[in-house]
């Protein structure tokens, strides 16, 4: 059985209304920026190869493929790309970097574009 890529946003969902009994709060903004880009990028990966044609390497060059990709399907593909270039601009920050400023904004941010993205997708004629 595949595994459902939403499953990451909707677990991330779970565990970020809980962390005020939590003692990692920036472990949670972080690991929720990061699973909210793996969840949209992963969704949108899969959907266009199995609906579009797409023909993903399975590599580090699909995060930029699969945006230029929808990049070429119009102005609801335009904005999933978008919307997956912010996500994968901040989940870089907060992979890598040792600071990060604004994770409570980010974090819902994040959230809230994975969100949309899967929504496009489902809007989307196969």
């Amino acid at each position: 059985m595949a595994f459902s890529w939403q499953d990451y946003l909707l677990l991330i969902q779970e565990i970020y209304q809980s962390r005020a009994s939590l003692n990692y709060e920036e472990a949670i903004y972080r690991c929720a920026i990061s699973r909210s880009y793996y969840a949209a990028f992963c969704g949108a990966r899969n959907f266009a190869r199995d609906n579009q044609n797409y023909a993903p390497s399975y590599s580090g060059v699909d995060h930029k493929t699969i945006r230029d990709h929808f990049r070429q399907k119009g102005i609801a593909g335009a904005d999933i790309a978008d919307k997956l270039w912010d996500l994968h601009r901040w989940r870089i920050q907060c992979d890598y970097r040792d600071a990060v400023r604004n994770l409570p904004q980010m974090t819902t941010d994040a959230m809230n574009r994975a969100i949309q993205i899967f929504s496009h997708l489902s809007t989307i004629a196969p």
